[in-house]
């Protein structure tokens, strides 16, 4: 990142008042933008509220939002906790120490253990409607681990100089230094001595992570929603990654059919391709634990259909019966994506008309109609996660199409939310 981008601390920036300390250590106050503040990219918001919290005895959370604006956007705390599970069970004393200053305002968090600096906020604070930013600044030494969801060409170490770019899509797996379906702002930070330190912004934004030139600095640059981090001690690795899991929740554990053998493929043409693929791992005496199958089986690529012709309903129950028989599972994939049936159609389509009767679907910000995308089917609508309705409508989806043939797992994919975007490439016929 050229030195022309990292901001000068002269020119914008935050003022700290009305400091009030907490119970736990942590301190709450009043953000106010330095004059003159920067045009660019939008006004400075020019008032915040600062919420600096120790969360149980390894993790601190720094929390700024608009102080007059609580509508902008956060994280649900159904999605992802304001508070890890060490929090909630422990009033343990923190094994860091907080430090500040008010003008311009920023701050340091140190580990108490060897009074090394885990988080710095070197140069100043922006926040605009829809731009934010912060830095921290890094040992030159450390190696950077994290960011986003990357198959690095370089390795697991992210090398000085790289941005990475967070923007949950649908992304083909085999692409290297660019971010693929997750969005996942958390970094581990390994100092040359072996200890370790992490931090991770609760936020679902699309954003920018640069990693300085000399790998002195780290900034952060969001589109939108609030600051909310957490900072995480360690001071090892395997401490680090405890810590972060603790706040987003541990890895479900799988089961232990999912660790064995498993054939999938996207292009079978008909039932019997399946099985004939099954009867030569047979015949060559190859493992096979877990058969997939694609969106091949669908009636023109809707949810929840068979396509009567080439995989009949009847036929793929009774080859998941005998799949079952030789002791081996099936899994079946569903794309989160509704056809959205048009009146002049002849279609009945049952998960259609129960999402809307649901009110399930994302609807459009300006028309506020169901928002009509694009992707397997033709014109699709998503379903809205976040809606009240929708866990108890993609339940009877699931239930209901288990009942035709009960798959030992559901291949969840292209949720984040995907759009071919009307290219031309999909008929628009049902």
């Amino acid at each position: 990142m050229p030195w022309c981008f990292q901001p000068a601390t002269s020119t914008s920036g935050y003022l700290l008042s009305k400091v009030t300390e907490n119970n736990d250590g942590g301190i709450s106050g009043v953000l106010t933008a330095v004059s003159p503040a920067t045009t660019s990219l939008g006004a400075d918001i020019v008032t915040l509220n600062l919420t600096i919290t120790f969360d149980g005895a390894d993790s601190l959370r720094v929390l700024i939002t608009d102080a007059s604006d609580a509508s902008r956007w956060q994280i649900p705390s159904t999605i992802v906790p304001t508070e890890s599970s060490a929090a909630r069970s422990s009033a343990t004393a923190s094994n860091l120490a907080l430090e500040y200053t008010t003008s311009p305002f920023s701050f340091t968090v140190r580990r108490l253990s060897d009074n090394a600096v885990i988080f710095e906020s070197s140069t100043s604070l922006i926040f605009k409607d829809q731009y934010l930013e912060f830095t921290t600044s890094l040992d030159a030494n450390a190696g950077l681990f994290g960011l986003g969801e990357v198959t690095r060409s370089s390795g697991l170490k992210i090398a000085p100089g790289t941005t990475t770019t967070m923007w949950a899509r649908d992304m083909p797996a085999l692409a290297f230094d660019t971010n693929l379906y997750g969005s996942h702002p958390f970094y581990l930070a390994l100092a040359p001595n072996g200890t370790a330190h992490g931090a991770f912004l609760r936020s679902s934004n699309g954003m920018d992570v640069l990693y300085s030139s000399n790998g002195d600095a780290l900034t952060f640059k969001v589109i939108g929603g609030v600051i909310d981090l957490f900072v995480f001690n360690g001071p090892s690795p395997k401490a680090v990654a405890a810590q972060y899991t603790s706040l987003i929740g541990r890895p479900a554990m799988m089961p232990y059919w999912a660790l064995g053998y498993h054939q999938c493929r996207y292009g079978y043409t008909q039932l019997q391709d399946v099985i004939d693929v099954r009867n030569n791992f047979t015949a060559f005496n190859l493992p096979l634990d877990t058969l997939w199958m694609d969106i091949d089986y669908m009636t023109a690529w809707k949810d929840w259909t068979y396509d009567p012709t080439n995989f009949p309903q009847a036929q793929v129950a009774d080859f998941v019966s005998d799949v079952h028989a030789g002791d081996q599972k099936f899994v079946v994939i569903v794309d989160p994506g509704i056809l959205n049936v048009d009146p002049s159609w002849d279609l009945d389509y049952p998960p259609y008309t129960a999402g809307i009767e649901a009110d399930v679907f994302v609807r459009d910000g300006f028309t506020n109609a169901p928002y009509v995308s694009q992707v397997w089917p033709g014109p699709t609508l998503m379903p809205d996660w976040l809606h009240p309705n929708t866990s108890a409508y993609w339940k009877a989806s699931i239930s209901d199409f288990w009942a035709d043939a009960p798959f030992d797992g559901l291949w969840t994919d292209m949720n984040e939310v995907s759009n071919f975007c009307n290219d031309g490439k999909f008929s628009l016929a049902p």
